[in-house]
């Protein structure tokens, strides 16, 4: 238990934690590509090699074969059943993206094991410190690894102009689109020079894309990562307010407006 504590309340365990969570908060809506969609595997690695390290420091074949194998798992298609079973119980649900490159990860299996040994070799200094530190930093550890994977809330519908036979006016629906994503705090990030066919617009967490679909309709996604676990509202929450927003800008611009949205609820 005490070689348990002392890893989680080490500071390579804690800074990766603070990777962990800062990544999926905030640097992945941010900034999304290549780097920040492995920068959570590599610290949720880091975690768990730490941990098993404190838990079974003489098996570290065993350790690393299992992680290795449970990773790969996680990563592949094998993993769809138990994540369809899990989601379907309407507890959490989660996500991931069949990609094996996150398998590099794994490489840093060694260096965590050799930096948690060092830590458990270390005498337990500043004991209240430590136990004031492990309730929270075991929480947050359990959240961390749960909300890497934490599927994002999304929102779909369609406006259409049911009122004549007139192509709608697409500057004036991208106006009432950039309005609403202005009050959002969501800045363009893709297809910027093409407002007239469609646009991702990104911002703390949150993406809206628009599609036109024809001359009389516009497709609209919504999506929000679920940020509730740790700060402010949900992630349905902050995408509902968008929707409602755009009803009600729209509403405001135009007349003979139809609002479709699809028969099952949002996620």
């Amino acid at each position: 238990m005490l070689r348990t504590l002392s890893v989680v309340c080490s500071l390579p365990f804690l800074a990766s934690l603070a990777v962990l969570m800062v990544n999926d908060l905030i640097l992945k809506a941010a900034f999304p590509g290549w780097i920040t969609g492995k920068l959570s595997d590599v610290a949720g690695i880091a975690m768990v090699g730490m941990l098993s390290t404190a838990l079974a420091p003489s098996r570290r074949f065993l350790r690393f074969t299992a992680i290795g194998m449970g990773f790969l798992w996680w990563k592949s298609p094998a993993s769809s059943p138990f994540i369809e079973w899990v989601n379907a119980q309407h507890w959490v649900e989660f996500g991931r993206v069949v990609d094996y490159t996150d398998l590099v990860a794994l490489a840093i299996l060694p260096w965590c094991d050799r930096l948690a040994r060092e830590k458990t070799a270390e005498p337990m200094s500043w004991p209240l410190w430590r136990r004031l530190l492990a309730v929270p930093a075991t929480g947050l550890t359990l959240l961390g690894l749960v909300g890497t994977s934490a599927i994002p809330t999304r929102q779909t519908y369609e406006i259409r102009d049911v009122s004549s036979s007139e192509a709608m006016r697409r500057e004036d629906v991208v106006a009432a689109i950039l309005a609403v994503a202005a009050k959002h705090s969501l800045a363009c990030r893709q297809a910027c020079d093409r407002p007239t066919e469609e646009q991702r617009l990104e911002g703390r967490g949150m993406w809206l894309i628009y599609r036109f679909v024809g001359p009389k309709a516009v497709s609209i996604e919504v999506s929000a990562f679920p940020g509730a676990i740790f700060v402010g509202s949900s992630g349905f929450q902050r995408a509902d307010a968008v929707r409602q927003d755009i009803r009600a800008e729209f509403a405001a611009r135009f007349k003979g407006l139809e609002y479709a949205e699809p028969l099952s609820p949002p996620r």
